[in-house]
């Protein structure tokens, strides 16, 4: 933990901070290691300590207590799942995401897309008003139906990559591609994900 006499010329040149409101957020914090300085924060003014949340989080910065956010282990494993499946052919590795599109002069729509990511070909792009698991499927059988006419019947069904969104997790698209497909689900911006999950760039 860095002393006051060790801070840069930029910290000292802050408003000092009240030595009792420091030792109080302190104390709160030694007693609550694992929390965050919001948390901290909120606390601290339930015990009628007046301080908000930047000045906790510069107590928390100044001195050396923020934690460092920590990845889960289900991330660890996703991303370790997702660099095993490196494509090396097409469909190898498919992806599948919902966006949400304007249409110059016909509005707002949702695009369900299915890419190869090895190619980066567009196998499939669903225009929908609304979008639901059975919309999903849709647009998985066109991307099947384009795989095929370009590369002859798939003997394999690919690795499937998808977000946990809702469509995706429904009980009517996972019973669509339990038939061959190995779903993979990460969260959005995943850890050390090595692509746009489904998205056109």
């Amino acid at each position: 933990m860095a002393k006051p006499s060790e801070l840069t010329p930029e910290q000292r040149a802050e408003k000092p901070i009240d030595p009792k409101v420091f030792e109080a957020v302190k104390m709160v914090a030694e007693v609550f290691p694992m929390w965050g300085y919001k948390r901290i924060a909120i606390v601290c003014r339930r015990q009628g300590i007046q301080v908000g949340n930047k000045k906790v989080h510069r107590i928390f910065k100044d001195f050396g207590l923020l934690q460092k956010p920590r990845p889960r282990a289900a991330e660890l494993y996703q991303a370790a799942k997702l660099f095993e499946l490196l494509p090396l052919h097409p469909n190898d590795l498919w992806q599948t995401d919902v966006t949400y599109i304007h249409i110059p002069g016909h509005g707002w729509w949702y695009a369900v897309t299915v890419i190869d990511y090895f190619s980066r070909y567009l196998l499939a792009c669903h225009l929908i008003t609304s979008y639901s698991a059975a919309e999903c499927n849709k647009a998985m059988d066109k991307a099947i139906a384009e795989a095929e006419r370009i590369h002859g019947k798939l003997n394999k069904r690919p690795f499937l990559v998808t977000d946990n969104g809702s469509s995706f997790l429904a009980k009517r698209f996972q019973d669509f591609i339990s038939d061959g497909f190995q779903h993979v689900r990460i969260q959005y911006r995943t850890l050390y994900w090595f692509t746009v999950n489904g998205k056109l760039l």
